[in-house]
């Protein structure tokens, strides 16, 4: 377990308790990021309306990291996640990024997908990057962000 992991487990834990939770804490390490994911029972008080609370706690967990660390220093990417719900969202967005491209190369007709976070719209960006027939273009500002998908 590196210190980058050490401390994002002992910051989480911090805040997950002044919160009052019951929680475990799931860490994934690998050279270039660090997984963590919380499994509790009380999971839609962390996640929230479409994630708005997990991205905030995300925001603070890393704040609070990059404060104690100083942000010079390198560390790995870090995902923070509440019982899997991002990756289980980021595989509804690939999949659906998928289909709509086929269904743009298909028809030979753009397609606007749904204002999405930054997050999301960079997941659409590279699942569909290696499709030669596509591009991606996202459009419009902030919370009406779009990707729009068109034939090459």
């Amino acid at each position: 377990m590196s210190k980058y992991t050490k401390k994002i487990q002992k910051t989480t834990e911090k805040i997950l308790d002044k919160i009052g939770l019951e929680y475990e804490i799931q860490l994934e390490e690998d050279p270039e990021s660090i997984y963590l994911n919380i499994e509790t029972n009380d999971s839609s008080l962390l996640i929230g309306w479409h994630g708005e609370s997990l991205f905030a706690l995300d925001h603070i967990i890393k704040a609070v990291i990059m404060n104690e660390l100083g942000y010079e220093e390198k560390m790995p990417k870090l995902v923070i996640d509440v019982c899997g719900y991002k990756k289980t969202q980021a595989d509804k967005i690939k999949q659906m990024a998928q289909n709509t491209a086929q269904k743009v190369i298909k028809y030979k007709q753009a397609e606007v997908l749904r204002p999405m976070s930054s997050y999301e719209r960079r997941l659409v960006h590279l699942a569909l990057k290696d499709m030669e027939e596509i591009i991606t273009e996202s459009m419009g500002v902030d919370p009406n962000r779009r990707i729009v998908i068109k034939v090459r």
